[in-house]
């Protein structure tokens, strides 16, 4: 009986890993869009684009809505748009 709850638990240790090394990289994306300056909001994106795409390239977000689907993204300061790392001036 204590070999199969150690395995459950051992187990569930796993699937907590897991979990979080996938979330990972959009936890990162979230501190860096608050931590220069922007606000997390959702937009109608292309169906290629996922949470927190560039929005200093033309066309991540300028699909048709048959072409879209709500993601994340970051919502900079005005004169700025994010580069997937961080809110920049906009040149």
């Amino acid at each position: 009986m204590e070999k199969i709850i150690f395995a459950t638990i051992l187990v569930a240790g796993f699937c907590l890993i897991a979990v979080g090394l996938l979330t990972a990289p959009v936890r990162s994306k979230e501190l860096a869009c608050t931590n220069s300056g922007g606000i997390i909001s959702t937009s109608s994106c292309c169906l290629s684009s996922g949470d927190f795409p560039n929005t200093c390239l033309i066309g991540a977000c300028g699909c048709q809505l048959e072409n879209s689907h709500d993601v994340r993204v970051c919502e900079c300061p005005e004169g700025e748009c994010f580069d997937g790392n961080s809110c920049v001036q906009i040149d």
